[in-house]
């Protein structure tokens, strides 16, 4: 099944989508742009991709895979081999580490890492 601008779809249409979503042949591919962050087909989205967020690219429909992606307000993201995005923690790629926040964005400010009781270097935010 496939939609276009499926943000401005009515909820109860996604309710009867999602009851045709438990066959493992059953696909939906959309395109949207929820209009902000707490929109409720973020929530199905969240329901739906439990592993984490996947960005599909529109010229071919394929997912980031390996990769890094540039978005259009100049904030680079890491997707990994599953095409899910790493968010949250440090990550290790070609000899140097990058910290992604909350939201998967890789962080370009200076950070102050300071050691724990253990000795363990801490960031601020990181959760564990």
């Amino acid at each position: 099944m496939y939609g276009d601008e499926v943000a401005e779809w009515n909820q109860e249409v996604f309710q009867l989508l999602k009851s045709r979503l438990d066959k493992p042949y059953s696909c939906f591919d959309g395109v949207l742009n929820p209009e902000y962050p707490h929109h409720w087909l973020k929530k199905f989205l969240d329901e739906t991709e439990p592993a984490g967020w996947r960005f599909y690219l529109g010229n071919s429909g394929e997912t980031i895979r390996n990769a890094w992606y540039l978005d259009s307000d100049g904030k680079w993201y890491w997707f990994d081999g599953a095409g899910i995005m790493i968010s949250n923690k440090w990550y290790k790629y070609n000899g140097d580490w990058y910290y992604l926040d909350k939201d998967g964005r890789m962080t370009t400010e200076p950070v102050m890492l300071t050691p724990d009781h253990n000795g363990a270097l801490q960031y601020p935010g990181l959760t564990k």
